[in-house]
């Protein structure tokens, strides 16, 4: 089966982080049915409660992954290339 990843750079979205996982999941179902769909949400050191917000989507659905920028680089290209070369 062919594999969709969504990935997602995100800093201090913690309000939309619910709302997106829900839209894009039903888009999954309805439309992407026949692919293995993923939503990978690379959060950039965020202030606010977004880690959390995604930490409660990953163990809400196993197709919800995280990548957390805890560097000092404020970069989520490095954070994604960091973290895929660890």
């Amino acid at each position: 089966m062919k594999e969709i990843c969504v990935c997602i750079p995100c800093f201090n979205e913690e309000h939309n982080i619910g709302p997106m996982v829900e839209c894009l999941q039903k888009i999954f179902q309805q439309e992407l049915n026949r692919y293995r769909c993923r939503i990978m949400f690379i959060d950039n050191k965020s202030t606010d409660r977004t880690r959390e917000a995604i930490r409660t989507q990953c163990r809400q659905f196993q197709n919800v992954q995280a990548v957390f920028n805890l560097s000092g680089s404020n970069s989520p290209q490095l954070c994604c290339v960091t973290n895929f070369f660890k």
